[in-house]
């Protein structure tokens, strides 16, 4: 055979070898709540972090004290394991990239209050629901 079909050969190997299948574990979906002070908090990140320190970080966004946790490849879910949940202000005004003054980001509003210390999570294999509230 000759080296050019060889070549080929082996490409076409290749692309098909990265096609028909998830790679990487199994999602679970993760929903929940997400109050502070007692109010339906919006505007706020949720992320999932490996209590392990390696994998894959999972997030979502609040809205209307409800959220839905992504994983990195971008689906509803997040792999079985213990997480850190850590919450990140989104919210604040206005968006300083389309605003025209460009500068600095504006400031975010303190609504995460300085007491908050992030907890630690199990997705488990199964439907979760997993509310944080925040007093």
């Amino acid at each position: 055979m000759s080296r050019y079909f060889l070549s080929l050969l082996g490409l076409a190997l290749l692309v098909f070898a990265g096609c028909g299948g998830d790679s990487g574990p199994p999602i679970y979906p993760v929903t929940g709540a997400l109050k502070i002070g007692g109010k339906d908090m919006s505007d706020i990140q949720v992320q999932f972090h490996p209590a392990s320190g390696t994998g894959q970080m999972c997030t979502g966004n609040a809205k209307d004290g409800k959220y839905v946790l992504y994983s990195d490849a971008g689906k509803p879910g997040a792999p079985v394991g213990k997480y850190i949940v850590k919450l990140n202000d989104i919210g604040g005004g206005t968006d300083y990239m389309t605003s025209g003054n460009g500068g600095p980001p504006p400031e975010t509003s303190a609504r995460i209050p300085e007491s908050y210390k992030p907890i630690e999570v199990e997705v488990k294999a199964e439907s979760n629901t997993i509310d944080i509230i925040v007093e």
